[in-house]
């Protein structure tokens, strides 16, 4: 059973009186258990649970001859995961949320021996709020981790066909713990961006912000392309459930005009690689990334319309010009997901790619959703991306 485990952070924001955003980051040691506790040691976060079990001397290497057989075991068992953290100068009026990005894959939270969240997905984010469940001084979070080859049995034999073989286990990802004093707080913003040309120079370009926050509000966002000259904003209202944890979704669009006419992005041996800076504002977040401009089109009319047997085309244009597509397969850099954010090893594969004059890569379903960092390296190298939806 694989573990992964990112960071896990628990940041404070004192905004009345109190500038500063206190951070205490929670990555580090973590005690882990099997099911019947007869397995125990400690573990690292960011980390797994084979990569655990290897480090404490339990297991051989996992990669060495027909380990990956002989521990078969650790996916068909259930694993815990859990610590202590100090909450200290925690005002009556604060909240405090946990912000997770990722459980892999059949998990349940527990802050102070409280249920707080279940999840059977790894592909989406949790939030809870533990207000009410957390105090001043020693917390405990535990996370419990059911085999998901057990799971995945019971559910199969609710179906008539067979649709995988066999394969280990996955586990936990999390990510932060957030406390604030404020009812007015943007938790976390994520950010999309999908930009059309839609005539002769003219792009539309649509944002969309989803916005897990506490409370309601109003709130500005500013989206800036400082290189073109763009400043465009607009106020929505950010709603509130009655759980005080709410999610909202907005969209600011706006058109580039020709006088503006930005360069191209190209595919890696077809030209330069141009990105523009985006800096978005919202509340007292402030997040940067980089896009490019491009048109990309899926080719599939009759090879010839009047014997459409003959079949139908399959090509790519971008930017209008046909594309030879050469490119790979792209899986999880590590098997382990410990070492699967190795920023080093993606970069050097990232730029082999692009040395021996690919412009494509194909992210394998059986992975992750890669980071950030990969999507923008692969841009900056002319490397076009075919994502395949995760199972």
């Amino acid at each position: 059973m694989q573990t992964r485990c990112i960071a896990f952070f628990l940041l404070l924001l004192f905004q009345a009186g109190n500038a500063a955003n206190f951070i205490i980051n929670l990555a580090g040691n973590w005690d882990f258990s099997s099911s019947n506790e007869s397995i125990n040691g400690v573990g690292t976060v960011p980390g797994d649970i084979y990569s655990d079990l290897y480090a404490a001397g339990i297991i051989d290497d996992p990669l060495f001859g027909e380990n990956h057989l002989n521990l078969k075991w650790i996916a068909e068992d259930d694993w815990t995961y859990s610590r202590t953290f100090m909450l200290s100068e925690l005002e009556d009026s604060a909240a405090v949320f946990l912000d997770i990005e990722s459980l892999d894959t059949v998990a349940t939270v527990y802050v102070n021996d409280q249920k707080v969240l279940h999840t059977r997905n790894q592909f989406l984010p949790n939030q809870a709020n533990v207000t009410d469940l957390v105090i001043n001084g020693l917390n405990y979070i535990m996370i419990y981790f059911k085999s998901p080859v057990k799971y995945a049995a019971r559910k199969a034999g609710q179906y008539l066909v067979t649709l995988m073989t066999e394969t280990t286990g996955n586990a936990p990802i999390f990510r932060q713990l957030l406390a604030t004093n404020s009812p007015l707080t943007v938790i976390q913003t994520y950010i999309t961006e999908t930009v059309i040309r839609i005539s002769l120079g003219h792009w539309h370009v649509e944002f969309e912000f989803e916005t897990f926050h506490y409370g309601a509000r109003t709130i500005e966002y500013i989206v800036m392309i400082p290189e073109l000259f763009i400043r465009e904003s607009d106020i929505f209202l950010l709603s509130a459930n009655k759980r005080m944890q709410s999610k909202s979704r907005n969209k600011l669009a706006f058109k580039i005009p020709m006088p503006m006419e930005p360069k191209r992005w190209w595919p890696n041996g077809m030209g330069e690689q141009k990105t523009y800076d985006v800096i978005v504002s919202m509340g007292s977040q402030v997040k940067q990334k980089k896009i490019g401009f491009k048109t990309v089109e899926l080719v599939q009319d009759f090879i010839e319309k009047s014997k459409p047997a003959k079949g139908r085309n399959f090509y790519f244009k971008v930017n209008g010009e046909p594309v030879f597509l050469k490119g790979t397969n792209w899986i999880p850099v590590s098997m382990f997901p410990s070492n699967n954010t190795n920023l080093a090893r993606m970069k050097f594969l990232l730029d082999s790619v692009a040395e021996v004059g690919m412009n494509v890569v194909r992210v394998w379903g059986g992975g992750f959703y890669e980071t950030d960092e990969f999507y923008d390296y692969a841009t900056k190298k002319g490397i076009l991306v075919w994502q395949v939806s995760l199972v």
